[in-house]
């Protein structure tokens, strides 16, 4: 292996916050980039996969008996049983079929964390039919009225492709109008400043001089005394 090859590959150390399946998947676009001649891609990552490994994970690479893996379905199979146990997907899959549009989240945000929750489980077994109610059902009731009236009335009426192509339309409109907002609401609040701090300048200066006035001897109008 070339130290040039190896500096490519991701890492995988299997703490709590890893992605098994997020690494898989990078270590195939890294290997399939590569050209090794007669070798496939699965070859090249078995090749590849001790260099990608770090800490335990890889010491246990090593505790395996020999033989005992001799293609990529029975590593890619070890790696996912024991760093992606079954209670861990079914947590992610509650996640999916629950998931809900947040207090402030724009579509977009909410369009981008659903496709994000739905690759970190990529065997949740649910239909693309089933993923696009999910999203529908979660969302907030601004964008779930926008949602339907671009749909003409019910988003099951769409193909799942038109459906998807609908969100996506609908998801960029919704960013490139919120940050244009954001933007406008970033002007306002730079002239509501300026306003405010003119305002405490005429503020400071009239009580400096009142200040002035209270400080000059006033005469008693009974005794003429100061």
């Amino acid at each position: 292996m070339k130290s040039g090859v190896i500096h490519q590959l991701p890492h995988f150390e299997g703490r709590g916050g890893d992605d098994p399946n997020k690494f898989l998947a990078d270590l195939y676009i890294v290997c399939g980039s590569m050209n090794q001649g007669d070798i496939t891609t699965e070859q090249m990552m078995l090749r590849c996969f001790p260099f990608a490994l770090k800490g335990a994970v890889r010491d246990r690479l090593h505790y395996l008996s020999a033989r005992y893996i001799t293609n990529w379905t029975e590593m890619k199979k070890t790696i996912l049983e024991k760093y992606y146990p079954a209670l861990r997907a079914s947590c992610l899959k509650k996640k999916i079929s629950n998931i809900e549009q947040e207090d402030g989240e724009s579509l977009y945000e909410y369009w981008e964390r659903f496709k994000k929750t739905c690759a970190s489980c990529p065997y949740h077994g649910f239909s693309n039919q089933d993923l696009i109610l999910y999203f529908t059902n979660g969302l907030g009731r601004e964008d779930a009225r926008m949602i339907i009236s671009a749909c003409g009335g019910d988003i099951q009426n769409k193909t799942i492709a038109q459906a998807q192509s609908i969100i996506e339309d609908l998801a960029a409109s919704s960013r490139h109008f919120r940050t244009k907002t954001k933007g406008i609401s970033s002007m306002e609040n730079v002239a509501r400043d300026k306003e405010t701090v003119s305002e405490l300048k005429e503020l400071r200066m009239m009580m400096k001089e009142v200040m002035r006035e209270r400080g000059k001897a006033q005469v008693c109008g009974v005794c003429d005394s100061q």
